[in-house]
This record gives structure tokens, C-alpha cells and sequence, in this order.
């Protein structure tokens, strides 16, 4: 279970997405062992291989990494691109303590990675995932041999 922390337009992006079940039947696609999990960027066809979701995909968001929380172990944050504002639909989660993707400065690589939620139970799950065989998969590397599906992701209400 996660918690939404700060009323930010990432975390706004993300009950939308979850209202409209965007989310159903997509994968952990990235796993970087007891690091982050990676998801909602990639669905899995029948032969096991990774294909993008497209359908349903929004426009960029601006990165708000300013004033976001710090990539801690379990919390939640928005994946982007290379280009800051570049974030859609994909979410990390840290395992760790990833200060390497906090903010730093105004450039490109001094951006960082906002967060926009966190864990409220279940880590021991999520470390899990994060410790499971990974392969490489054409252009992805750390997918999960055997497909980590999310059902759904759900908003309830406060």
C-alpha cells in the first residue's frame, strides 16, 4: 500500500492514470537488484516478450524535484527521460537510499528524480521484487525472468 505525499501535478498525473486503469496488466519492466523496480511503462505479450503501452499515454509533466521529498527506501518516484520534464507514466520505487537521484541543480543531469509517494506496508514484497533473477530483454536490461504483472493500481479515497 502507498501514500500520496504533497499535492504536486505528478501525483495528480498518477491518480489519473490509475483512474482510467492504465495501469492494468502492466509489468515491472526494470529491476536494478535492492536498488529500484521499475513499471507501468510496458505490458507483456504471450510469448513473454516486453511491449511499450502506448494506448492512453498523456503528455509530459513538468519535474518537480525541487521541491519533492528525497529518493529514500520506499518511496515513490516518477521515471522520466534523459530531459527533466519528460515524465509520463512510469513510476520507481526505491529500495534504497538513492541520493545519486535526488535533486542537485538546475541542469539536466543535476535534476533529479521527483517523489511522489511511499510506502505504507508491504516492503518486504517490494525487496523481493527487487531480488528476483533479471535478464536482458533487447534494449531493457533488469527485466524480471518471469513477468511481474501489476493488476491494478487503485486511488482510495482519504
Amino acid at each position: 500500500m502507498f501514500q500520496r505525499v504533497g499535492a504536486s501535478l505528478i501525483a495528480v498525473n498518477s491518480l489519473v492514470y490509475a483512474r482510467q486503469g492504465y495501469s492494468d496488466g502492466a509489468v515491472f519492466h526494470r529491476i536494478i537488484r535492492d536498488t529500484i523496480i521499475q513499471g507501468k511503462g510496458f505490458d507483456i505479450t504471450e510469448d513473454s516478450q516486453l511491449v511499450p503501452k502506448t494506448e492512453g499515454i498523456r503528455g509530459p509533466i513538468l519535474n518537480e524535484t525541487r521541491q519533492s521529498l528525497k529518493n529514500r527506501r520506499g518511496t515513490v518516484a516518477i521515471a522520466r527521460l534523459a530531459e527533466p520534464n519528460s515524465a509520463r507514466q512510469q513510476f520507481f520505487i526505491n529500495l534504497d537510499n538513492n541520493t545519486s537521484l535526488d535533486y542537485r541543480n538546475g541542469t539536466a543531469q543535476g535534476s533529479g528524480y521527483a517523489v511522489f509517494g511511499e510506502a505504507t506496508e508491504e516492503m518486504d514484497i517490494l525487496q523481493r521484487i527487487g531480488r528476483v533473477r533479471t535478464t536482458s530483454q533487447g534494449q531493457f536490461r533488469g527485466a524480471s525472468q518471469k513477468p511481474i504483472i501489476i493488476h491494478s493500481i487503485n486511488h482510495l479515497e482519504d
